[in-house]
């Protein structure tokens, strides 16, 4: 099942939360071995190694320009995921915070 089909289910919604704290522990140990990796960049264009927590408040039209980019920026990782370049490990997620 795509997750997106299973977020429009709230029966869905406990098996989600555990795939969502599964990514998110995932994430933390993607980071920390990023952290020993010889292969960290921190800096410039070639940066391969960042983080960052986020709040904001977008209006409708900025919330789809935001989910474009998260779009195009999985199909990216998608068509490169067998690439020839260095491994990247992607992790978000995105919530409403009220």
């Amino acid at each position: 099942m795509r997750m997106l089909e299973a977020l429009q289910d709230p029966a869905n919604n406990s098996l989600i939360g555990e795939q969502v704290g599964a990514i998110a522990k995932r994430a933390a140990r993607d980071f920390a071995q990023g952290l020993r990796s010889p292969y960290r960049c921190t800096l410039g264009e070639e940066r391969n190694l960042r983080f960052a927590r986020l709040m904001a408040r977008p209006d409708p039209a900025t919330l789809a320009r935001i989910n474009a980019h998260l779009d195009a920026i999985t199909a990216l990782l998608e068509e490169t995921a067998k690439g020839s370049g260095e491994r990247l490990a992607f992790s978000w997620i995105v919530s409403p915070h009220r």
